[in-house]
């Protein structure tokens, strides 16, 4: 009788244990979601956890960089952005002493530095509470000559400059085989010394070059850099163009999508707003969809090509099957990333047929997430422990029960 009396003690203890341990997690799971409810007039209350969103917002700021300068500045440029909705944007001048609302995206004008050291930082956060923040800390000489005094040797220790933004930071474009393109890239020179820029091209191999290797931009000067591609054979191209000044390299991300000039099928490839951004191991599911676009043709067969390629123009994954096509075709397809790590990456549907090529791409981004794995551990141990606890009082009690007849 005492036995039985511990096992069910210790049945009672390691069930609390794992009771304990399952709301733990629970309230770690729930505290990044949000519930939905619904109720009837017949007391039903359904209740749903929706997946939130623990990614804070990217935020840079860009102008004042980490130097020092001989004049007043006078505006602080930044941008900003969140893949939900931003709920709110400041800024300090005195390292979070005094903070200022601003409009999310909107640039500060009208503000002044003083003189010496200055930190200046801007600030967001989204409606789901993730916050983020850009600093910038630059030294304003309190003269324009030479006899800057001690403060010639303030810039020594500092995080590294940024000198110059690039706009934009990312492009997509579809074209047909006999297109050509010049797509213009920006490039401010955001500091007050003149600054040497190199420009190169990664992934696009031949298919494409650039208006320029290098310049010199003055203080607040602004290039025209061009990408430039003619008659390109239909596919899908991922490159970067890499715009860099001494240590500093900045990337312009770009897909070109090319289709024949004909088209008897159109494709597309959507995935929602959830296989946009993942986590490394979770895989995208699109929905494609074939058009049959020449009213004579009753049915075709096409060749559907899936790829995954990166940002330096190699193809990380190919699958293809052999599709019959009549007016319409709906269907889902599952691109496996298991094997990738995090970064960005385009997802793509080619149709070869006969007379024809068309295509379809999306670009995703894989990050890092943290994984609670001390707390799935000792879930694990409590689930065992209990597993083990229930099976010896289960043949305790049997056995006793045995020795009783």
């Amino acid at each position: 009788m005492k036995r039985e009396g511990f096992y069910l003690i210790l049945i009672l203890v390691t069930f609390t244990v794992l009771l304990s341990l399952f709301n733990i997690f629970l309230f770690q799971s729930v505290s990044q979601n949000f519930v939905l409810g619904s109720a009837t007039n017949q007391g039903t209350l359904t209740l749903r956890v929706v997946g939130g969103d623990n990614i804070a917002p990217a935020i840079d700021l860009t102008y004042p960089g980490n130097i020092s300068y001989s004049s007043q500045k006078t505006e602080l440029n930044y941008s900003v952005y969140d893949n939900n909705i931003l709920d709110s944007c400041w800024y300090s001048l005195n390292s979070g002493t005094t903070n200022t609302s601003v409009t999310c995206g909107q640039n500060v004008t009208g503000i002044s530095s003083s003189l010496g050291t200055n930190t200046w930082t801007v600030y967001a956060n989204d409606t789901f509470g993730n916050e983020n923040s850009s600093s910038a800390t630059f030294f304003i000489e309190s003269g324009g000559g030479g006899g800057g005094g001690d403060g010639g040797g303030g810039g020594g220790g500092g995080p590294e400059l940024e000198p110059f933004s690039v706009n934009p930071r990312d492009t997509s474009l579809e074209l047909t085989e006999k297109d050509s393109i010049a797509e213009e890239i920006k490039i401010v020179n955001i500091i007050d010394s003149a600054i040497t820029l190199d420009f190169s091209l990664e992934g696009f191999d031949s298919t494409a070059s650039l208006s320029s290797t290098s310049t010199t931009l003055l203080p607040g000067e602004v290039y025209s850099l061009f990408l430039i591609s003619e008659l390109l054979d239909p596919g899908v191209y991922t490159g970067k163009v890499l715009v860099s000044s001494g240590n500093i390299v900045k990337e312009v991300l770009v897909v070109l999508t090319v289709r024949s000039e004909k088209l008897l099928f159109d494709i597309s490839l959507e995935i929602s707003d959830e296989f946009r951004k993942i986590s490394v191991g979770k895989n995208v599911s699109a929905s494609i969809s074939i058009y049959n676009l020449d009213e004579l043709l009753e049915a075709g067969e096409i060749n559907a090509t899936y790829l995954i390629k990166d940002f330096s123009g190699n193809v990380l994954y190919e699958d293809s099957e052999i599709l019959f096509v009549e007016d319409r075709t709906n269907y889902n397809y599952v691109y496996p990333t298991d094997f990738l790590s995090a970064g960005e990456y385009v997802i793509a549907v080619e149709n070869i047929y006969q007379g024809g090529f068309a295509v379809s791409s999306v670009r995703v981004s894989i990050i890092d997430e943290d994984f609670n794995y001390l707390l799935w551990l000792a879930i694990a141990i409590a689930v065992i422990l209990a597993a083990v606890v229930l099976w010896r009082s289960i043949y305790t009690y049997k056995k006793s029960e045995k020795y009783k007849k």
